[in-house]
């Protein structure tokens, strides 16, 4: 799955005509599906790599997946046409977003330390599981995977660049 283009965020890709009338089903994860939320714009990156940018009309949430409504899909043929296309955010959209809105995607490349165990190195990944999404952390302990659940992450401070972790005796190989 690709995580970005240039500046641009993967938020999803089509998969599916949905409807007579050019709505779209598109695939995301559940840490990119926030991404998908609330915004009047998408860029599309079609299989060839062309740039589409498109207003929205709507984008909803629904039993099966995310659906997309955009201006200028009027049928079902022309939605079929965009199925593969990879919906990019540009970040900047993302500015009007609550100060507090906190995307796994914000936390690549913030320092993390722990409480007993000090630096633990930076954040690098970050993946969903079914249970709950996972940090990936690089540095002096090698690879280590942190649950982004409350208990393990006690502190996220954006503006600092940080994570403040409380790990388990036994999660990181002590030396």
């Amino acid at each position: 799955m690709a995580e970005s283009h240039g500046d641009l965020l993967w938020a999803g890709t089509i998969v599916a005509a949905h409807g007579l009338k050019g709505g779209l089903k598109v695939r995301t994860s559940p840490d990119r599906a926030p991404l998908l939320e609330n915004r009047h714009r998408f860029v599309l990156r079609h299989p060839d790599g062309r740039l589409d940018p498109r207003q929205v009309l709507l984008a909803t949430t629904g039993k099966k997946g995310f659906f997309l409504r955009l201006k200028d899909v009027q049928g079902i043929e022309e939605a079929e046409q965009l199925c593969g296309c990879e919906v990019l955010v540009d970040p900047a959209d993302l500015a009007d977003d609550p100060a507090d809105s906190c995307y796994p995607f914000k936390l690549i490349g913030l320092s993390v330390s722990d409480r007993r165990l000090g630096e633990l190195g930076t954040v690098t990944d970050f993946f969903t599981t079914a249970a709950h999404g996972i940090l990936v952390v690089t540095g002096r302990f090698g690879e280590v995977l942190i649950p982004a659940l409350p208990p393990f992450l006690t502190e996220v401070d954006l503006k600092q660049g940080r994570v403040v972790a409380d790990l388990p005796e036994g999660l990181v190989t002590e030396e």
